[in-house]
């Protein structure tokens, strides 16, 4: 697969409670642990399928490794159980349920969560590139948020 460190990354969701910021805090961990590049529908939204078709086909240079969609429909949790996140591989479908059990046993040790706090939050409003340097200023991160209509 497409490595994590220095790949992209498709983040967006359906709009419901905590889409926004929850993109946010994504960005955040996702820079710590070495993204360098990522993909946000504008305002954050785009349906499930869109992101399977942006992961596998969007292309311009750089293949995506993965993606998160923000939605209810996955995952059901929150207040009023109005916000679930599901992860997609990098074909774009679902991840096995080998992979899920992996993640659900690594989340059973973690003891802290890196997160790139000074990175900025973005813009997710205004479709185009936004590059940033990264908190350590050793990479540069770029946000681009695109028109999925």
């Amino acid at each position: 697969g497409t490595r994590v460190e220095g790949g992209t990354l498709v983040v967006s969701g359906d709009g419901r409670f905590f889409n926004k910021d929850a993109i946010q805090i994504i960005i955040k961990i996702a820079v710590a642990a070495g993204v360098d590049r990522f993909w946000v529908g504008k305002d954050g939204l785009l349906s499930t399928p869109a992101v399977s078709a942006v992961i596998r086909n969007r292309g311009g240079g750089f293949k995506a490794f993965g993606g998160f969609i923000l939605s209810a429909s996955h995952n059901p949790g929150g207040i009023e159980e109005d916000f679930g996140i599901k992860y997609n591989c990098d074909n774009g479908g679902p991840s096995p349920e080998k992979i899920t059990e992996l993640v659900y046993a690594k989340t059973q040790t973690i003891s802290e969560i890196r997160s790139a706090d000074a990175f900025p939050n973005v813009d997710i409003s205004t479709v185009g590139a936004q590059t940033f340097s990264s908190p350590d200023g050793q990479r540069s991160v770029t946000i681009e948020v695109f028109d999925s209509t």
